[in-house]
Formats: structure tokens, C-alpha cells, sequence
């Protein structure tokens, strides 16, 4: 679930590649080129249909090139490394940094998560590969291109756990090779192909939902299956056998503390196939419970918001959004009390938990969601619900042109998210109280009208006392028509 996409166009990419991803690793940086001066408009019409179209995460760039870096200014200011004052001895960034944005020339469209921590680098999916990245100022420690020829990354894994990423790359509008990356040490550990099945229409785009030491892939007009993450080995696969022979499928396969999915069976009666919520052995692919949805109309755009517990979005024939929370044994626990919001994206629902937008601390669940009420400033609100009433405990509404939430993931105990400002308005990284939603700036980002882009419903992170917004689904344009000030990630300082 990601933050909804506030109503102006997707941004391009940035044409300028990086070095190739191939082994052996380099010490060579990304060279962003810089982009020459633009003069924004002056009228005040003029200003507000630019803030309409442009990104809501703008952030502003010193007006200096160092080491192929792009360094970003802050209000504390940033490292200037032009003139040798020191990185300093802590792995997060002294500096703010970004890596352009490369095309993948992929001809279909999909949200790749792809950002990993080890205790040196910021781990990154890219189209043509997978990068580690020094965390203080980006430069490239190591390279693994996509295994195949003439592929690009369809999809990523959000669990890196025992620094094994899994990934799955394609050509085309095929998605059909996985492939695993030692993110430690930058080595590919396996590939393997994903079996074709042309009757699979149920998957609308390639989910990677890992769960133990078992990783599922899902891909359109392929066979959904399970491996090993140690070792690639093939477990099983989504087929009658994983449902006591009955014809059912799984086109939802969620991960995370276990496995869910969200299945159909055909009993040959009903004019619309039931659709249930089922707890998975990760080892076998057998439900271990299964909790009814119904077969009414729309059933089958529920999803699964997060597995510990299991929170599920349950679609009916409107756009509400409603969701119920399970038990260890697939019983209702709460249903959370509903309100104007709409229900999410299915496009972003990537087999990750929690999902994008939605974050569970100390028996809250708190989401990002967009009201169902017209904003045209493109606006949406953080909810908090709690998990064991299912009563509504606050709600915090985004405010200003084309400005936005997006829940920020850390291993604190804080309520973070950021808070996409525009080309003439700042950004900042903001703290919610969690009995109250109280909002406090923990570090406030100055616009700058020619700063670089991340794109509508960036991931957002924060490791190291560094913020970490990486590039969500991007729209490619003829080359003559990409934005150079896109980029995949931007990591900024918090301190």
C-alpha cells in the first residue's frame, strides 16, 4: 500500500547512466552531469500550473559538482567536500547525494522497492543491476548486473534478512527470471527461471513475498512459485496439489513475519468465485487457515496490508476502505472503524509487509490514505487505528499545493513520515505523536525549482540518521523527453 499519487504527471528519468553493473566491483562514483539553469516562471498562474506538475518530493542543490556527487543543500547546511572538510567517521551521509535515475526500457510499468542496509552501504535495485553504494556520499562500492540477456528488474524483495536479496528481472513484458544477491559482499548467489503458464491472467504484476527461508514469486502468465532463499531450491508451486487437489489459486502471496495469501476457488455453483484470506506453510504451500471473504462483486481487490498481525483490506463493489484484523488462528480480532478514506492501489501491493504506506508499532497500525472527498491540491492524511479495538485514534490531513505523506520505515520506535513539499515550498521529515498525532519538524528540506525529482509515491527510509527516498513508479519518455533532474535515490541527512 503506497501513498496515494497526488494528481499531476509522472516525472522522466534521467538519461545519464552510471557505470555498468558488472563485476568485479569498482571505487569508481555515479557522475551525475549538471543540469543547466532553468528560469522558473514569473507570473503567479504560471507558478502554481508548475507546482501542479511537478514532483512533490523536490528537493534543492548546491550549485556544485564534487567527486561526480550532486551534494543538496539543507537549512543546517551540507559537507563541502570541494573544499576537504572531512566526511567525518560515522557511516551515515555527512552530505546530501543522489544517483540519477537510468531508463530500463521496460515496456510495462512497475513500483520496484529494491533498497537494502548493510553496516557500509545503501544497497539499491536498479534497471540493469543491483548497486552498493558508499553511505556517505555514493559512490559505487560494488556492481551485480541482471543475470540474462537484454533484461531489466521487474521487481525486488523489501526483506534483505542474512543479506540475501531476491529479485526478478525480464525483457519485454516478460518478468521471468529470480535471481539472488549477497548484498555483503555484492556476489550473485543463484538464478532460476520461472516455469510459463498462459493461463495464469489473475496476476496483474510480479510480486516478491518472502517469509523464513521461503521466497514466493508471482508474475503474469507465469507460474507462481516457491524457493529456498538459502539456496534457490524449488519448493512448489501455486497448483491444485498446494489445495488438496481442489482448483484454486493464489493471486496474492503476501510475506513478512508468515506467509498469506489471498486465494479463489471455483466450486462450479457460484456465478463469482469465493475469495478467502489463507495463513501459508512457507515449506509446502497448505493453508494452515483460511478466513472467508465472500464471493460478492469486487471481492477479488482485497489485499493483504500486513501479516503480524493479519490486516486485510476487504474490496467491495465501492472504493471504501475497510479493513478487518485476524487472529493467530484466522479469526476476526477488530474490524477498524471506517471513514472517508479510499481503498488503496492495487497496482502498488508488491508481496511486501507492511505495506508501502502502512506501519505497525506497539498494536497500532498507522496508514497512509487519501480521502474520498475531492482535494485538489492533491492532498492525503496519516490514519491511526488501534489494532485491538479497531477504534479510530487520530488522523493527521496533509496540507498544501500538491503536498503529501509518506510513511517513512526505520527501526525506531518513531511515528515518521515526509512530507513532500514542491518546487517553491519545502520538504521535511516530520514526527507524529503516537497517543495523539501531534506534529513535530524533525529537519525541514528548502525547494529549489531546479533541485532534482524522486517522483509521485517515493519509498521512503530512514537508516543512520539519513532519510532515503527512492524513486517510485516513473513514467519513461522518449529520451528527448526525460526530465535529467530525476533521480533513483536521494539520501539526506537528518542531523
Amino acid at each position: 500500500m503506497t501513498s496515494p499519487q497526488p494528481p499531476y504527471g509522472p516525472y522522466g528519468s534521467n538519461p545519464t547512466p552510471p557505470p555498468p553493473l558488472s563485476p568485479p566491483p569498482s571505487p569508481a562514483p555515479y557522475v551525475i552531469q549538471p543540469v543547466p539553469p532553468q528560469q522558473p516562471p514569473r507570473s503567479p498562474d504560471g507558478r502554481r500550473k508548475l507546482i501542479a506538475l511537478l514532483v512533490a518530493a523536490s528537493l534543492v542543490l548546491v550549485v556544485i559538482v564534487t567527486g561526480g556527487i550532486w551534494l543538496l543543500g539543507s537549512d543546517d547546511g551540507g559537507t563541502d567536500t570541494a573544499k576537504g572538510k572531512d566526511h567525518g567517521t560515522g557511516q551515515g551521509a555527512k552530505a546530501p547525494w543522489s544517483l540519477p535515475y537510468t531508463q530500463s526500457g521496460r515496456t510495462f510499468a512497475e513500483s520496484v522497492r529494491g533498497v537494502w542496509f548493510t553496516d557500509k552501504a545503501v544497497v539499491k535495485a536498479l534497471p540493469d543491476g543491483v548497486a552498493g553504494l558508499d553511505r556517505r556520499d555514493g559512490h559505487r562500492l560494488w556492481g551485480v548486473a541482471t543475470p540474462g540477456s537484454d533484461t531489466v528488474i521487474c521487481q525486488a524483495s523489501t526483506d534483505a534478512g542474512g543479506n540475501v536479496a531476491i529479485l526478478a528481472a525480464g525483457s519485454g513484458r516478460e518478468c521471468h527470471h529470480v535471481f539472488a544477491v549477497d548484498i555483503a559482499s555484492g556476489r550473485l548467489l543463484w538464478q532460476k527461471e520461472l516455469a510459463d503458464n498462459r493461463d495464469n491472467f489473475s496476476i496483474g504484476h510480479t510480486r516478491i513475498a518472502r517469509a523464513q527461508d521461503t521466497v514466493v514469486v508471482s508474475a503474469p502468465r507465469k507460474s507462481t512459485t516457491a524457493f529456498r532463499v538459502s539456496d534457490g531450491t524449488q519448493l512448489w508451486t501455486d497448483a491444485p496439489a498446494v489445495y488438496g487437489g481442489q482448483q484454486c489459486v493464489g493471486d496474492k502471496y503476501t510475506g513478512g513475519r508468515q506467509l498469506v495469501r489471498i486465494q479463489k476457488c471455483h466450486n462450479g455453483t457460484d456465478t463469482f468465485a469465493p475469495y478467502a484470506v489463507a495463513a501459508v506453510d512457507p515449506v509446502t504451500g497448505k493453508a494452515l487457515w483460511t478466513y472467508q471473504l465472500g464471493n460478492a462483486l469486487g471481492r477479488e481487490n482485497s489485499t493483504v496490508v500486513t501479516t503480524d498481525p493479519v490486516v486485510v483490506s476487504v474490496a467491495g463493489s465501492d472504493q471504501r476502505l475497510r479493513m478487518t484484523v485476524l487472529d493467530a488462528g484466522g479469526k476476526v480480532r477488530a474490524a477498524l472503524a471506517s471513514g472517508d478514506e479510499e481503498r488503496p492501489r492495487l497496482s502498488a501491493d508488491d508481496g511486501s509487509t507492511p505495506s508501502p504506506g502502512a506501519l505497525v508499532k506497539g498494536g497500532t497500525l498507522y496508514m497512509v490514505a487519501t480521502p474520498t472527498t475531492p482535494h485538489s491540491d492533491g492532498n492525503n492524511k496519516i490514519v491511526a487505528w488501534s489494532l485491538s479495538t479497531g477504534r479510530r485514534l487520530w488522523e493527521q490531513q496533509s496540507t498544501g499545493l500538491v503536498k503529501a505523506f509518506t510513511i517513512v520505515a526505520s527501526d525506531t520506535p518513531d511515528v515518521l513520515a515526509y512530507s513532500s513539499g514542491n518546487v517553491y515550498d519545502p520538504s521535511a521529515l516530520v514526527r507524529f505523536d503516537p497517543a495523539t498525532g501531534k506534529q513535530t519538524v524533525v529537519h525541514q528540506y528548502p525547494a529549489d525549482p531546479q533541485g532534482p525529482r524522486i517522483g509521485p509515491a517515493p519509498l521512503a527510509l530512514l537508516n543512520q540518521d539519513t532519510l532515503y527516498l527512492s524513486s517510485g513508479t516513473t513514467a519513461e519518455l522518449a529520451d528527448s523527453d526525460q526530465d535529467k533532474r530525476q533521480k533513483a535515490l536521494i539520501a539526506l541527512p537528518v542531523k
